[in-house]
């Protein structure tokens, strides 16, 4: 494709288009595929992410992973991981169990939890108003749900922190350097 001066856009080469109007060229995704392949390779990246930052993992090999972007791709799937799993099971009325996502979330949500010491704090497990409604039709899945539930909640105070520290005039990362500095 090429953008015209006239901000059209047209086919760089005439094969270009012959091949999208084949038969060839009809590639159809759903909606509900998309967001299954998105949850699954976030749940996945989240997964690698735990192996590769454990502290017996081999310090070069983790510098070069995180050189060839893994933790660009974590940052992502930290974000949007619970998002695809909520999509996915509204799509489908419900989590379907029998999926590689719904295994790889059911891990994740282990590892979690495995991890973990102490129970989770108090302000992570209530179920405030304003959380997402889809998050119910995890409720069944109890350390999927309370791992949902408590990332959902941090975000929410993570959101409020952010916000109140723009109130306070913190708008930028420089004030907060600057007064470090001083």
């Amino acid at each position: 494709m090429e953008e015209r001066r006239d901000a059209t856009f047209a086919f760089i080469h005439v094969s270009v288009k012959e091949f999208l109007l084949s038969a060839q060229g009809l590639i159809s995704i759903s909606e509900r595929i998309a967001i299954r392949e998105h949850a699954t390779a976030a749940v996945t990246a989240l997964l690698a992410d735990r192996r590769i930052f454990r502290a017996d993992f081999d310090e070069s090999l983790r510098l070069l992973q995180l050189v060839r972007g893994v933790h660009g791709l974590h940052v992502y799937a930290t974000e949007f991981w619970i998002e695809y799993l909520l999509s996915d099971a509204a799509l489908s009325n419900g989590p379907d169990v029998s999926s590689d996502l719904f295994a790889l979330a059911s891990r994740l949500a282990q590892e979690f939890s495995a991890g973990r010491i102490d129970p989770l704090p108090k302000e992570l497990t209530v179920q405030p108003p304003d959380i997402d409604e889809r998050l119910q039709l995890f409720q069944q899945y109890q350390i999927l749900y309370e791992q949902m539930k408590a990332s959902l909640n941090s975000r929410s105070r993570i959101c409020l922190e952010v916000e109140l520290f723009k109130q306070q005039g913190g708008s930028s990362i420089t004030k907060i350097a600057l007064s470090t500095r001083a």
